[in-house]
């Protein structure tokens, strides 16, 4: 079984697709400072055309008591967002709690949908979104796209523009209403034209029989109109280890190819 997430910055219209590649990086940047805002050496310079703010969601206790869960079977906005002028999420948290780790990853999804259009952009599993898969490893990370901290906290911090809105839900499909908490940041800076928009394609292939069968990891005739690839994730389970022989699996036997234009 292999699945693959991917992401790309592209035209609204001509959706590409942005992969949730890890980067390792060698510094600390400073959270404020990877989401596009003030690093500590101008904070206090003034920003006039900049309002930023804050959505907080799930969490029922405190001066919430009312915030309701992600119900069974249904979607719920974790954060929603519109200026006339243009906007854009600078960083996400969210910590589910309900089901296992391994329910929450694959039977959450992550849905964005921008200036109210009738389709998602971004609609990907919680955990192959924020680099936390199935099979994965129970490890903390921290790159300068995603973080996983301890009491499984997840971070994103790629910027996510648009033009006239954005809403960002959760939808259920676990067996359990989820709890947790969430915080998304938000700045009010006017859009201009030729930015991208964040979108982030996820597939699965229950079964690729090796070696040498290809299985396209995007829709078939691919994705159309100007953007750039941020990257890709996959995640690969063998199914026959004694095929070859022994325990290894050859699964990185593989060969991964990309094709442009």
């Amino acid at each position: 079984m292999w699945t693959v997430c991917m992401m790309m910055a592209t035209n609204l219209r001509g959706m590409v697709v942005l992969s949730v590649l890890l980067i390792t990086t060698t510094e600390v940047i400073s959270s404020r400072a990877r989401r596009g805002g003030p690093s500590l050496d101008d904070i206090f310079t003034l920003q006039p055309d900049v309002r930023t703010t804050v959505a907080n969601s799930l969490w029922g206790f405190d001066a919430f008591p009312n915030s309701p869960p992600v119900p069974v079977n249904g979607s719920l906005t974790i954060g929603y967002f519109n200026s006339s002028g243009g906007g854009v999420v600078t960083e996400m948290h969210l910590v589910l709690q309900g089901p296992s780790r391994a329910v929450l990853q694959r039977h959450v999804a992550l849905s964005i949908t921008y200036d109210d259009l009738p389709y998602p952009s971004v609609f990907v599993p919680v955990g192959d979104f924020f680099g936390d898969q199935e099979n994965g490893a129970d490890s903390h990370f921290e790159n300068a796209y995603f973080a996983r901290r301890p009491v499984d906290s997840w971070f994103c911090y790629i910027p996510m523009p648009y033009k006239k809105s954005i809403r960002i839900e959760l939808v259920n499909q676990s067996p359990s209403p989820i709890t947790g908490y969430n915080v998304v940041y938000h700045d009010s800076k006017p859009w201009v034209d030729g930015t991208g928009y964040f979108h982030a394609y996820y597939s699965s292939n229950s079964l690729l029989k090796f070696p040498w069968q290809p299985a396209p990891i995007l829709p078939a005739d691919g994705f159309q109109g100007p953007g750039h690839l941020l990257g890709t994730s996959l995640v690969f389970v063998g199914k026959n280890s004694s095929k070859f022989g022994g325990t290894f699996e050859h699964i990185c036997e593989g060969n991964y190819e990309i094709y442009f234009d």
